[in-house]
């Protein structure tokens, strides 16, 4: 079983610091997002895939059974591909 997980980075505004937000591209449900404070210690790529990797551990009842086995560029954020391990 593959799903998708879209991540975006979402600008600082007056009252919010930078953030990325990481949710399932084919769920219609609300509880599959999460939003992060943008972790300015790690590099583009790596953050965002903090962001999906917080989301696989809030949605996921079992994170160990589920991997990230591609990522992929997208407009203002990247795809993460996530597989059943084996």
């Amino acid at each position: 079983m593959n799903k998708l997980i879209i991540t975006k980075f979402i600008g600082q505004t007056n009252y919010k610091s930078s953030r990325i937000k990481a949710q399932f591209a084919d769920s219609k449900e609300r509880i599959a997002s999460i939003t992060i404070p943008y972790p300015h210690d790690m590099d583009g790529i790596n953050a965002h895939q903090s962001a999906a990797d917080a989301l696989l551990e809030k949605v996921l009842r079992d994170f160990l059974h589920y991997r990230i086995v591609d990522i992929v560029p997208v407009l203002n954020g990247y795809g993460f591909v996530v597989k059943t391990s084996p």
